[in-house]
């Protein structure tokens, strides 16, 4: 319990130092939570993302790459904005179980909370992605995550 606070405290001390938001085009990095993602983040010049993600998913065992277009939207006068939007993925069943060694389809779709400082070159975002999985044994699948990528532009 300790850590939980004093890991929410230096972010929050990170936050109120940073000021405000910054716009930014692309950024790659990396997402924890239910999985181990790698994740890249690129804008077509608007306030919309395509995000690319691949990783393990650590509750079924299984390898995955999906692509999200998430649509961000400012929360209120805060410089945090919200987003949401469709994707698509494959999930290589690699766990244990009747589906292990086959391939899946899932249609999903994602919603979350991003943050990218302004002094520094960092993105924070916190996500959950659910997805119907169409062809595997599984009905569902789902991830929530905890994202830090490195701003490129």
């Amino acid at each position: 319990m300790k850590k939980v606070i004093f890991i929410s405290l230096v972010f929050t001390l990170f936050v109120s130092y940073s000021g405000y938001g910054q716009e930014y085009s692309s950024a790659i990095g990396a997402k924890t939570g239910t999985g181990i993602v790698a994740s890249y983040k690129v804008s077509p010049g608007s306030s919309n993302y395509l995000e690319l993600v691949g990783g393990l998913d650590l509750l079924q065992g299984n390898l995955f790459v999906s692509a999200f277009y998430e649509m961000h939207k400012p929360m209120g006068n805060s410089d945090f904005r919200w987003y949401h939007g469709p994707g698509a993925g494959v999930i290589f069943e690699s766990g244990n179980g009747n589906e292990s060694g086959s391939t899946a389809i899932a249609l999903g779709w994602i919603i979350g909370i991003d943050y990218a400082f302004d002094r520094v070159p960092l993105n924070f975002s916190i996500d959950a992605a659910p997805a119907i999985v169409i062809n595997g044994n599984d009905n569902t699948q789902g991830l929530l995550n905890a994202a830090l990528r490195y701003v490129l532009n």
